[in-house]
């Protein structure tokens, strides 16, 4: 908590707390609901939704030695392409640098 109260009326209460919760519950949100990224062992996967009014988003994603640089957009077709090859939707934290393209269907 930021400020834990003196006062001896509200002795102990927390007055920050509430608002650090609630962006950790945000970043959440916006990372796992809107972005999709779901890391699971050993890796991640990551189901974007965009929308007209969301159009595309860079992420990078450093994680256990591992860097990715996430670049998604609307397209004509879902399609993974992971340093220029398409792949399936799964990517492993192997301790190097990727360039990670999604193109999302509208």
């Amino acid at each position: 908590a930021g400020d834990v109260y003196s006062n001896p009326d509200f002795a102990g209460r927390c007055g920050w707390s509430m608002y650090t919760g609630a962006a950790a519950w945000y970043y959440k949100a916006v990372l796992e609901y809107l972005l999709g990224y779901d890391e699971r062992e050993g890796g991640f996967t990551i189901t974007p939704k965009l929308t007209e009014s969301f159009p595309n988003f860079t992420l990078q994603v450093n994680r256990h030695g591992t860097q990715y640089t996430i670049r998604a957009e609307r397209g004509s077709k879902t399609e993974y392409k992971l340093d220029g090859k398409i792949v399936n939707n799964y990517f492993p934290f192997d301790k190097k640098r990727h360039l990670l393209e999604i193109t999302v269907e509208i």
